[in-house]
């Protein structure tokens, strides 16, 4: 697979056309869209300001945790979007309504679950 690196240079990420990889020091892993089994949105409060989060479940069992902080976070969305246009473009928007409040909401499940259900088979305690 070609991979490039479609955002600014200093990106976490580089796309392919089924996937992405993270980029060292980030990471070194490489995600298959095809693999990506839910996806989940939420906002994390840390007291002076609200960091939104991306968490991926992959087929594998793995998973990955991804911060709007993040070099190269707008071009993901786009991707995510570009595979996955089931996934509203104001997701973000609407996870950082009500302040203190996390947000959890499912963007995409690929066996059709609800929140409950695929909250309670991602976030196993």
């Amino acid at each position: 697979m070609t991979w490039s690196n479609s955002s600014p240079p200093e990106s976490v990420f580089a796309f392919g056309e089924t996937g992405f990889r993270l980029i060292p020091p980030y990471g070194t892993g490489q995600y298959e869209w095809a693999d990506l089994q839910s996806a989940f949105g939420f906002k994390l409060d840390l007291l002076t300001l609200d960091e939104i989060c991306l968490d991926l479940f992959f087929a594998n069992g793995s998973s990955l945790r991804l911060t709007e902080s993040l070099p190269g976070w707008p071009a993901l969305l786009r991707h995510l979007n570009t595979h996955f246009p089931s996934i509203p473009l104001e997701w973000e928007w609407d996870v950082m309504q009500p302040p203190f409040a996390t947000n959890l909401t499912l963007l995409f499940d690929h066996a059709g679950r609800t929140l409950q259900q695929a909250e309670a088979a991602c976030y196993k305690a």
